[in-house]
């Protein structure tokens, strides 16, 4: 077991905080579970280990900029690529993976 100098230590070279790892992962995840339709916004604030919803609200607007249902209104509101293809600016249009542009 790693104690918690030794953590702290192994963070600090990596110029990072236990916190700021906390977050970082909260974050990742909220974005994942709010793409779960299906779960509403108090379930995600539980799941990602909020005391109440609120404080899960004001740690996703200092993530984004939004609100948990904004986010997801924002989401399904782009439309989707299908088939795993993925367009973008260096691939000229092409949606075959790894296709000269």
């Amino acid at each position: 077991m790693l104690s918690p100098r030794t953590l702290q230590r192994q963070l600090q070279a990596e110029d990072t905080s236990y916190q700021a790892v906390l977050s970082e992962t909260r974050e990742k995840l909220a974005r994942r579970h709010l793409a779960d339709r299906s779960l509403p916004t108090s379930q995600v604030a539980c799941l990602l280990a909020y005391d109440d919803t609120n404080s899960f609200y004001r740690a996703f607007r200092r993530w984004t900029g939004l609100t948990p249902e904004a986010a997801t209104q924002r989401r399904s509101s782009r439309p989707r690529v299908t088939g795993g293809a993925r367009l973008g600016p260096t691939t000229g249009g092409s949606a075959e993976p790894g296709a000269a542009g």
